[in-house]
């Protein structure tokens, strides 16, 4: 099936066109193509966590962007403290500059 906006081939289970964004209304045997577009914020950005957070919320940021559990980040955070290449002064380091080049996350922590 193609779209009758951009003309491109989409299949025939989608409900979005994934090239230009019109909903796809399927109706009998006639499929129709309304104007609403998709609401599209952009890329994913990594932000510091407002939600999920214990100091700055760093490793609650990179679980919402990379889709890790904050915990693991956090456990490999303290054992990076503890690995004699690293240690504890390194450690801390990279999360400070963490806190200072991610930016907090624009998105209120109570709206879901």
């Amino acid at each position: 099936m193609k779209c009758r906006e951009c003309g491109q081939n989409i299949s025939s289970d989608s409900s979005y066109c994934p090239n230009c964004g019109y909903e796809i209304i399927n109706e009998d045997p006639k499929v129709r193509f309304s104007r609403a577009p998709i609401k599209y914020d952009g890329p994913k950005k990594l932000s510091r966590s407002r939600k999920n957070r214990l100091i700055a919320g760093v490793c609650g940021g990179i679980e919402e962007y990379y889709g890790f559990n904050a915990w693991l980040v956090r456990l490999a955070f303290i054992f990076a403290t503890f690995l004699p290449t690293i240690g504890i002064y390194a450690s801390f380091s990279i999360y400070m500059i963490l806190i200072i080049i991610i930016k907090e996350s624009t998105l209120d922590p109570w709206s879901e």
